[in-house]
Parts: C-alpha cells; structure tokens; sequence
C-alpha cells in the first residue's frame, strides 16, 4: 500500500523554513509520496542549479524519512530558466526533472522571471519510479492541454502530479512599477475553479490515473492581502471514483492509500486503458479532434 500526498504548505519565504514545512508535512501525514506546488522553491529573481544545496536537502529528507518527494521549482540550466518539477526517491535519488512548456505571459519576460519552455516535444513526459510506482507530473494550466492527456497517457503511469503555482479562483494581473512588477489586480473567476475540477477529473479519467493537484496558499508580493475566499487546491481523484479527497486550506493535505496493481489492473481491464486508447489529434482550422480506438 502506497500513500501519496497533496498539499496546501503553509506560506514561507526563507528556504530553510520551507524544507521544515515539507519535514512537517511529511510527519503529520505519513506519507509515501509528498507532492508539492508549482515554485515552492524560487521567484523572477532566484532559480536553482541540479548541483545546488537545495537538491541535497532534499535528498536528505527523501533518504532519512524513506519518502519520494515531487517539487516545484525554478531552475536554472545552461543559463537558461524553467519552471520545473523536480522528482526524489524514497533512496533520496534525484530522479531528474519535467519542464513547463505552456508558459503565460508574465513568465516569459526578459524583465520578470525571463523563463524558457520545455525543449522537448510536447507530447513527452518522463515516468518516474518512487515506491514502486510510476508518476509523472503537469504544471498549472497544462493540465488544460491536450498535450497533456497525450504524453500522459503514453507514460503509461500510475499517478499524475498537477502542480499550481497560486489559489485558482482568482488570476492576477501584473503591471511594470520601475524595475520590478506587481500585481495591479486578481481577477476572480469562481467558474475557471469549477472548469479546473472537470479537468482534473478528465485527465484521471481518460488517463486511467490517479491525478493528486497541490497549490500554494497566496500570491507573490500579496502574502498578506489574500482575499479571504481565495481558493488553493489541494485533491485526489480517482479514475473510476472521482473526487475522493479535498481540501482549500493552508497548512493542511490530503492523502489516498492505493495499491499500484489496483490501479494498473483498471487500465489493463478497461476499452479505454493507457495501451488501447490510441489518439490521434488531427490539426484542423486549428481544432484538436480526438479519435479513440480499441
């Protein structure tokens, strides 16, 4: 039995209280495998190398508490900048990294965070090996793309990460002040939450998955003006059960107990499992149409 972990950390600035929130985290839940948010480590300003010290503290935590940790970070490799998630092994092996390839606007910038997308084909996702099972991991909105459900889907993996950088009710809208940038606005949005749910659930569905989604609780450079009904996410679902945990607050997570073969037998035994479900996605007038075969 493999318990796997989504989280709402509570909201820390200093590098070192972070890595103490995760030794909580993983403490209180007794967890397997702990997944945390889209940059939980970096900002426009701070990005970390793959030789750094942040991945021997991280290898240490994974090593000495036997836990497999998925987390967001900025990461800086030759000279170039990805929002990326890095993934561990209960052995405290760093397993490698998946990029972000469907950046928005703000992060592409030369004066803000001046991040590049994912080099490789966007129909790639690496599958990572943590306590006998596979996992792979999605950033934010790319859990919208059906980029996604492909690369995903051919993984052939037992859970899928979604890691989101900020509560998902509400978007900010950033604007220049001198020479940095600062959120003019949230926008709310109370149906982009809802439409965030329904994919979630379509990508455990039609991958045959379990899909585990964590969030950070706040905005950067809004750490203390978060509307008090901001709504970070932290849940499971399951590909024939649906939701089967939720939580909107800081400091809390969920967990799910599942048997790897459980889940692999759901798609050995199901028409529209990881090997019989063959997409092929037609580019026309620039609309995605799916077929599914058995």
């Amino acid at each position: 039995m493999v318990r796997i972990v989504g989280t709402i950390p509570r909201y820390q600035k200093d590098e070192n209280c972070k890595i103490c929130e995760i030794e909580r985290i993983v403490e209180k839940s007794n967890g397997d495998i702990i997944i945390l948010p889209e940059e939980y480590f970096g900002g426009p300003k701070v990005a970390y190398e793959k030789e750094s010290s942040l991945v021997d503290k991280l290898e240490k935590i994974a090593r000495e508490r036997n836990v497999g940790l998925v987390v967001g970070v900025i990461e800086k490799e030759d000279d170039k900048k990805y929002q990326s998630i890095w993934f561990f092994n209960e052995k405290g092996k760093f397993l490698g990294s998946e990029k972000k390839y469907n950046l928005a606007g703000y992060e592409m910038d030369p004066d803000f965070y001046n991040l590049s997308a994912n080099p490789s084909k966007f129909f790639e996702r690496g599958a990572y090996e943590i306590k006998g099972t596979k996992g792979t991991g999605v950033i934010c909105w790319e859990v919208y793309d059906l980029h996604t459900k492909v690369a995903c889907d051919s993984a052939n993996i037992d859970w899928i990460a979604n890691l989101i950088k900020f509560p998902i009710n509400y978007f900010p809208v950033y604007e220049r002040s001198g020479n940095n940038y600062v959120i003019r606005q949230l926008v709310k949005s109370e149906e982009e939450y809802v439409r965030w749910m329904e994919k979630l659930q379509e990508l455990a569905s039609d991958t045959l998955s379990l899909v585990i989604a964590s969030c950070n609780p706040t905005f950067p450079g809004l750490e203390n003006l978060v509307p008090k009904d901001a709504k970070a996410l932290a849940c499971i679902l399951h590909p024939k059960n649906g939701l089967v945990r939720t939580t909107n607050l800081e400091g809390m997570f969920v967990s799910f107990d599942f048997e790897p073969e459980t889940i692999r037998n759901i798609r050995e035994s199901n028409d529209l499992n990881a090997k019989a479900w063959r997409i092929r996605h037609k580019y026309d007038n620039r609309k995605v149409k799916i077929e599914r075969s058995g």
